[in-house]
């Protein structure tokens, strides 16, 4: 029983450290913290859970995809609006998952960033010849 308990526990500490930015794409992501949640499932059982249903709660498993969403600015306003409809999306981490896709769509990549930077160069050196 106790060697249960230990891995439940190890489970959710590497749960944890999951972070969206070691693993993309965020379907990757999902899937990893998905593996955890499964290996939890088979070692926790009725007997030996401390959630008594032998299954990782979904709350948790909510609350696990978005530990790992980073806190910078870019994703802040997009924690703070999921955080305040977690009540509501608990159950839902398919929901979630698609929340994080498209915030993750509509944030510029590095090429984006790069050809702006191109761009901004090219303009000024134009408006130095002028």
């Amino acid at each position: 029983m106790s060697k249960v308990k230990l891995n439940v526990s190890a489970l959710r500490e590497e749960m944890s450290a999951v972070r969206l930015s070691d693993c993309e794409p965020v379907q990757k992501y999902a899937s990893n913290i998905q593996s955890y949640v499964n290996d939890f499932n088979l070692c926790a059982n009725s007997n030996h859970s401390s959630t008594g249903s032998g299954t990782m709660p979904k709350r948790e498993h909510t609350d696990h995809l978005m530990n790992g969403v980073q806190k910078d600015e870019d994703w802040r306003l997009f924690a703070q609006l999921m955080y305040g409809m977690m009540d509501t999306l608990a159950d839902k981490s398919g929901e979630i998952i698609g929340n994080i896709n498209a915030h993750k769509a509509r944030l510029p990549n590095e090429d984006d960033l790069k050809l702006a930077a191109i761009l901004s160069k090219l303009r000024r050196k134009s408006v130095m010849r002028i």
